[in-house]
């Protein structure tokens, strides 16, 4: 799923992608832009388009293994768990299909679009609605569980660990809610929306805000550890990993941030901003900006291994598996990187 977990780290340490020079292994045509972030499991790429489509595509040639049509733009990036594919659409529901060939298995309709991702964590989905709303779903036939309203939008993607929902809204809020029958446990004002999407890691939960900061704060009470500011709004949501947090800023920026104590380890410029949230794979960062550029980052240093070009933003976020970085783009393409190595190139 979106953020490599329920935790929503962005770290996934038994995966490894390309180091050196890229080129395309396969590319896939959608209708419209991709925004989505693809999930990656057992040998099929999920991914979401502006079409209205979820596609399912084979890993290793990228060939259309089946498409569900929604009745509104797919921007929400599917998580796949027990042979189950679930995703949001701006048609306002929430879709629970068959890994395999696509059948629609259950649907839930909120009141507005769903841009949330969903998280799926034991036998529950947690998603958000932008009618201000966090969902707790039962996984195997859609019927709530619970529902939790905030004061706007609930764009962020949930985070879940230690039985505890994080999600952000756009009230300026971040919520930490009891997974099992959502009361609040504390909450926490930034000063600015909150459409990142939280990581766990180690008690702290890192997210970033529109007021241009990055925060970390205590897991269990919520309180502030540390705060970085950036150049720009943070709709990036963070990975960590290693001891270190790795964050995208609308200034076009993406920084390396000690997951202790927030200090600076290094930037990397990009040409425009950077929305797309961070993936690490093998010491290796991936991440897109809106300067239509897939880039790989040294996780040490930031030293670029390599980029890779598009033809439009890419607001999507990467994921790493066997090999390959599987991305969308705004030029309504979905892309499969290798080493040129790989590719004979």
């Amino acid at each position: 799923m979106r953020g490599a977990g329920p935790k929503n780290t962005g770290h996934a340490p038994s995966a490894a992608g390309p180091a050196g020079d890229v080129s395309a292994l396969w590319t896939f045509e959608t209708g419209d832009w991709v925004a989505s972030s693809p999930a990656v499991a057992d040998g099929t790429v999920y991914v979401g388009s502006a079409d209205g489509n979820v596609y399912a595509l084979d890993a290793a040639g990228g060939g259309d293994r089946w498409s569900f049509e929604t009745d509104g733009e797919v921007i929400s990036s599917p998580a796949v768990a027990d042979g189950t594919v679930y995703v949001g659409s701006y048609d306002g529901t929430v879709y629970a299909l068959d890994a395999t060939d696509g059948a629609e298995r259950w649907s839930f309709t909120t009141i507005d679009w769903v841009e949330s991702s969903p998280t799926v964590s034991a036998d529950a989905v947690y998603v958000g609605s932008d009618d201000g709303t966090v969902y707790a779903l039962d996984a195997a036939d859609g019927d709530e569980r619970w529902t939790f309203e905030t004061g706007d939008r609930v764009v962020s993607s949930p985070a879940v660990a230690d039985a505890t929902v994080y999600v952000g809204s756009n009230d300026g809020t971040v919520y930490a809610l009891d997974a099992a029958g959502g009361d609040e446990r504390w909450t926490f004002e930034a000063d600015g929306a909150v459409s990142s999407s939280p990581a766990v890691v180690d008690g702290t939960v890192y997210v970033g805000s529109t007021d241009t900061s990055v925060y970390a704060l205590d897991a269990v009470a919520g309180g502030e550890r540390w705060s970085f500011e950036t150049g720009g709004a943070v709709t990036s949501s963070p990975a960590i990993a290693d001891g270190t947090v790795y964050v995208g800023s609308d200034d076009g920026t993406v920084y390396a941030l000690d997951a202790a104590d927030g200090d600076e380890r290094w930037t990397f410029e990009t040409g425009d901003r950077v929305v797309s949230s961070p993936a690490v794979a093998a010491n290796t960062v991936y991440v897109g900006s809106n300067d239509e550029t897939v880039y790989a980052l040294d996780a040490g240093g930031g030293d670029e291994r390599w980029t890779f070009d598009t033809d439009g933003w890419v607001v999507s976020s990467p994921a790493v598996a066997n090999g390959t970085v599987y991305v969308g783009s705004n030029d309504g393409t979905v892309y499969a990187l290798i080493s040129t190595d790989a590719d004979g190139g």
